[in-house]
């Protein structure tokens, strides 16, 4: 059985969620309002231990919640990149705003795959379950709907970000992609050539 750290364990849960979770039904209990530390509902909580405290499969519920915020919030501050200016942007200004998109995809890409190798370790996360699936084909869309040639995906997993150092171009033109910058110069290039 692997011991969960106190600091990890909600300190409040939802009605719902002890039932879902906890290992009895609640009896007599305390219940005020504040936030479910699993599913992240402000509503009426008391303690885990009025449920019998939480089997494990609380960790699933709780990093699932996590993993659906940090791409909800991905994809409202991408789109929010994305509203139309009046003014038509030059190619550095562009290369600019891909350089900052492609940083940002990057980092949550980051922090999504080192959330699911905690949740992996700590035996909530299947890696050939619908979760996992879930996570990475959000993920997936993501990527497709800030950018449609793929590059995007090429750079994350083929390139590993930057640190293979593969060659891409147009034509003839190729040339090693190792940042950000790189990728974004891509990305418009690809566009002047074959339309945005």
């Amino acid at each position: 059985m692997k011991v969960v750290k106190q600091r990890d364990y909600p300190v409040w849960v939802c009605y719902p969620c002890g039932i879902r979770h906890g290992f009895k039904e609640c009896g007599i209990a305390t219940w005020h309002d504040d936030e479910c530390g699993i599913c992240g509902e402000f509503a009426s909580v008391t303690e885990p231990r009025d449920f019998g405290h939480l089997k494990n499969s609380w960790m699933e519920a709780y990093a699932e919640r996590v993993v659906i915020d940090k791409l909800v919030n991905a994809e409202v501050d991408v789109n929010r990149d994305n509203l139309n200016t009046t003014t038509p942007m030059n190619k550095q200004e562009r290369i600019k705003k891909w350089t900052a998109k492609i940083d940002k995809i990057v980092g949550n890409y980051k922090q999504l795959s080192a959330a699911c190798d905690v949740a992996h370790d700590a035996g909530c996360l299947d890696i050939d379950g619908q979760l996992h699936t879930a996570i990475w084909r959000s993920f997936d869309v993501l990527m497709d709907c800030v950018e449609q040639q793929e590059w995007l995906e090429w750079y994350i997993y083929d390139n590993d970000c930057g640190a293979a150092k593969m060659k891409a171009g147009f034509g003839d033109v190729v040339n090693p992609i190792k940042n950000s910058r790189d990728l974004a110069k891509l990305i418009v290039d690809g566009e002047d050539s074959y339309g945005k």
